[in-house]
């Protein structure tokens, strides 16, 4: 019997939280353990695993300087190839306090990409404010660089929707435009 930390998001009230549950036991335990849990914030019983921690959420709150916002997101935050690459742009190369390994630099390549991007530079403005770094190390990025701003104001804009298809246009153009840059 192992006891493992797994986030959830709350069905009801989309609390993210992490709690504690068994693993590497029969069914039955396993089960029982999970069906013990409840949001913490509103006690909710609908519970989807997984979830992103926010930008507000208390555990970030008490982080004040950058690497210790940048290291909140390695241990947190939803990682994807090119959310990574930007984290390794400022962390100099070091992806070591990653949760999972991507060793080939990568560019968001469709909405879901680009919201984990948007998600760490909301946690670490000042990277966002200096995105330029990263097409300065990887030309492919050059496009999304460009038109950030642009991909920022129609994924707030669609985001209410649940659907981003103004968005996926112009990042599908963008894909294309980056695949003739090269790596």
């Amino acid at each position: 019997m192992k006891i493992i930390k797994q986030r959830f998001t709350c069905g009801d009230c989309s609390a993210v939280f992490e709690a504690e549950i068994v693993m590497e036991a029969p069914v039955s335990v396993c089960v029982a353990s999970m069906e013990t849990i409840r949001c913490a914030k509103c006690g909710g019983k609908k519970l989807f695993f997984g979830g992103e921690m926010s930008p507000d959420d208390d555990k970030l709150a008490d982080k004040k300087t950058e690497q210790e916002r940048s290291d909140w997101w390695a241990a947190n935050g939803e990682i994807g190839n090119s959310s990574s690459t930007i984290y390794a742009v400022f962390n100099h190369g070091i992806r070591g306090k990653l949760r999972v390994a991507v060793t080939i630099p990568d560019i968001p390549y469709d909405p879901d990409d680009f919201q984990r991007c948007h998600r760490l530079l909301e946690i670490l403005p000042e990277w966002r404010a200096n995105l330029s770094k990263v097409s300065g190390i990887y030309t492919i990025w050059e496009p999304f660089v460009r038109e950030w701003s642009t991909m920022e104001a129609l994924y707030a804009e669609e985001k209410p929707t649940g659907r981003a298809p103004k968005l996926w246009k112009l990042m599908k153009e963008l894909v294309e435009e980056s695949s003739k840059i090269g790596k």
